[in-house]
C-alpha cells in the first residue's frame, strides 16, 4: 500500500487537539483550488515543543487509496478544518492505544498529547521547584546581610517572586493518566518507516518510563535494524503474524485490567477483522471493573468509507506543503482468514512471545 507523509507549514499558529483532521483542498487547472474535491486527512503529527495550542507545522499520513492527485513540494493548498471530538484521554487512569497498518495515523497524535501534556506539566513543575529553592536561599540570606549586598539580595528576591508568579500562573493540566501502553500491528515491516521519527521523538517525551509502553509487532524477521531504543518498554516483536499479534495484545488488555486499579479506556484503529478482536477482546475482560471501548472518530480510507460527525466550527487555512513518498506492501487480504491448524499454530506461537 503507498502512503504519503504531508508536511504542512501553517501561515499562523492554530489549536490542534487529538482526533482532529482536515479537508485538504488541491489547486486546480480551472481555479486556485478545486472545492468540488477534498481529501480527509487527520492530523498525524505536530512538534510537541509547540503544544497543542500553538501548532505552526503539521503532518498528515495519507495513504493512496484516499486520493488520486500527486503533491508536490512547495506548492500551496487550502486546509479547512480543524474538526472531530477529543476523546478525552486524559481522564482515564489507564490507556490502551492499539493501532493497525496505517491505523498509526489515528493512534498516535493520541499518545504525543498525553505524553506531551505530562512533559509540560513536569518541566513547569520543576522550574517552580528550583525557583522556591532558590528564593527559600535569598531569604535566608537577606537576614544576615546589609548595606549593598542587602540591596542585591532584596533585588534578587523581588525576580524570584515575580518568576514564582509567573510559573504559579501557568495552567498544569494534572492528567488523571498513571499508564498508556501503544501496540501497532505492521502489516509489512516497511511500515514502520512512517512512524519510526515520531516514535523516538514519543519516546524522549518519558525517558525514565514512568508513562509508556510501546511494542510494534512486524510480520517478518529483521536483523541489524533498531526502528528506537529497544528495551523492556519500548519493544519489536519480530516474526509474528497479525492474529498472533492481535491475541498477544487481548491477552496484554485482559492483564492490565486484573493487574492495574482505576478505571481504563481502550482507543483503536485498524481494519474491520482487527477492531472486531480487539473489541471482542474488551468484552472478555470486563468482569467488575468497567472498560471504556473507543473507536477513533476517523479512519483510514483504507479500512472502508469514513462516517464522520457532522463538523463543528472549523478555520480555513492556506498552508505550504512538503511531501515524501512511502511505498510500501500490504499484507495479503487472505491472510486474515486462517484455517484451524493455522490458529491452532498462532496460540502456541503465542505462548513463546515475552509477555
Amino acid at each position: 500500500m503507498d502512503a504519503v507523509t504531508l508536511n504542512v507549514r501553517l501561515k499562523r499558529a492554530i489549536e490542534v487537539r487529538p482526533g482532529s483532521y482536515f479537508y485538504i483542498y488541491l489547486p486546480s487547472r480551472w481555479a486556485k483550488y478545486n472545492f468540488l474535491h477534498s481529501v480527509t486527512a487527520m492530523v498525524y503529527w505536530y512538534p510537541p515543543e509547540d503544544g497543542p495550542e500553538a501548532v505552526r507545522e503539521v503532518t498528515f499520513l495519507l495513504s493512496r487509496a484516499s486520493y488520486n492527485a500527486s503533491f508536490q513540494e512547495g506548492q500551496f493548498i487550502f486546509l479547512d478544518g480543524p474538526y472531530g471530538q477529543d476523546p478525552q484521554l486524559h481522564k482515564y487512569q489507564n490507556v490502551v492505544l492499539a493501532a493497525k497498518g496505517i491505523g498509526i495515523a489515528a493512534i498516535l497524535p493520541l499518545a504525543l498529547d498525553i505524553g506531551a501534556r505530562r512533559r509540560r506539566d513536569d518541566i513547569n513543575r520543576a522550574e517552580l521547584q528550583k525557583i522556591s529553592y532558590k528564593l527559600k536561599e535569598v531569604i535566608e540570606q537577606k537576614g544576615k546581610s546589609s548595606g549593598n549586598e542587602l540591596a542585591s539580595i532584596l533585588q534578587k528576591e523581588k525576580l524570584l517572586k515575580k518568576q514564582k508568579d509567573e510559573y504559579e500562573k501557568k495552567k498544569l493540566y494534572r492528567d488523571t493518566v498513571k499508564n498508556v501502553d501503544l501496540f501497532w500491528s505492521l502489516e509489512d515491516n516497511s511500515q514502520m518507516i512512517w512512524a519510526q521519527n515520531e516514535i523516538r521523538a514519543l519516546q524522549k517525551l518519558d525517558p525514565h518510563h514512568k508513562l509508556f509502553v510501546a511494542w510494534c509487532g512486524f510480520p517478518k524477521p529483521q536483523s541489524g535494524y533498531l526502528p528506537f531504543k529497544d528495551d523492556g518498554y519500548w519493544k519489536c516483536i519480530y516474526s509474528v503474524s497479525s492474529q498472533t499479534f492481535d491475541k498477544l495484545l487481548v491477552h496484554k488488555i485482559q492483564e492490565q485490567r486484573l493487574r492495574r486499579p482505576g478505571n481504563l479506556a481502550v482507543i483503536a484503529c485498524g481494519d474491520v477483522p482487527f477492531m472486531a478482536n480487539v473489541r471482542n477482546g474488551v468484552i472478555e475482560s470486563i468482569d467488575d471493573k468497567n472498560i471504556e471501548y473507543k473507536e477513533t472518530e476517523f479512519q483510514p480510507i483504507s479500512f472502508g468509507h469514513n462516517k464522520l460527525k457532522g463538523p463543528s466550527a472549523g478555520t480555513l487555512l492556506r498552508a505550504r506543503t512538503t511531501s515524501t513518498k512511502r511505498n510500501t506492501m500490504s499484507e495479503d487480504d487472505a491472510s486474515l482468514l486462517r484455517n484451524s491448524k493455522d490458529i491452532e499454530k498462532e496460540q502456541q506461537d503465542l505462548q513463546s512471545i515475552p509477555v
